[in-house]
């Protein structure tokens, strides 16, 4: 499961741009011991096309730590 806070603003024009972070916060099983998060920005109009963009880094157990 992630976590995601955005934050937004209007842009003018009936655009609205967006900022947010994101942390990877519970997991289970086989991906219990990912750890991770990153960034994100967006942009949308009132009623129509958007566009977004997430970055970030998930780190991963070795393959020692996990037994394989």
């Amino acid at each position: 499961m992630t976590r995601c806070l955005a934050e937004y603003v209007d842009a003018g024009n009936r655009y609205h741009v967006g900022t947010d972070t994101w942390q990877v916060v519970r997991e289970t099983g086989q991906y219990a011991q990912i750890t991770g998060g990153g960034r994100g920005g967006r942009v949308f109009l009132d009623r129509g096309p958007w566009s977004s963009r997430a970055e970030g880094i998930l780190i991963l157990p070795t393959c020692a730590a996990s037994g394989l």
